[in-house]
């Protein structure tokens, strides 16, 4: 009795874990690269897509003291830009991370690179970590172009 209730818990506990593993939704990060827009500061971007709704709750890296998530607005000819919280990453409509200067709306959002622990070099990759909370944990490297190679220097001239 006791072999069979122990083989019957183990099987439960086997499916649920498919089960769930199933459920978490499956995130692709396309597009990526990342600009040092000075020697300590730099942005990321990517597309972002998922098969089911999922949440960015935050991004790390052990390369930088501080990776955010900002959104970039103009706002009567002037530029701002503010770290934001969750973003909701839709099934329907995949997460776009651009410089504002190539947003097809009046905001657009990155990812900001804060403090670089070394110089990061153009042709070198920057690693990050995205946190879904459903999907969990998605490394990612993104690749170093130039500043200059899409204007994502507009976005942070000056703003530290």
């Amino acid at each position: 009795m006791f072999v069979k209730l122990a083989a019957v818990c183990i099987m439960f506990i086997f499916s649920a874990t498919i089960a769930s593993a199933k459920d978490a939704p499956t995130i692709q990060i396309n597009d990526a690269k990342a600009v040092m827009t000075s020697p300590s500061f730099g942005a990321a971007y990517a597309t972002i897509t998922t098969d089911d709704d999922d949440t960015l709750t935050s991004v790390s890296s052990d390369c930088c003291k501080a990776v955010e998530v900002h959104q970039s607005s103009m706002l009567n000819g002037t530029m701002s830009m503010r770290k934001i919280g969750e973003v909701k990453v839709s099934s329907k409509k995949p997460l776009v991370l651009v410089p504002h200067a190539q947003a097809t709306g009046p905001s657009s959002m990155h990812i900001m690179l804060i403090g670089a622990k070394t110089p990061l070099k153009t042709g070198s990759a920057v690693d990050v970590t995205l946190h879904f909370k459903n999907a969990g944990d998605v490394k990612h490297s993104f690749p170093i172009s130039a500043a200059s190679d899409n204007a994502a220097g507009a976005d942070h001239h000056g703003h530290h």
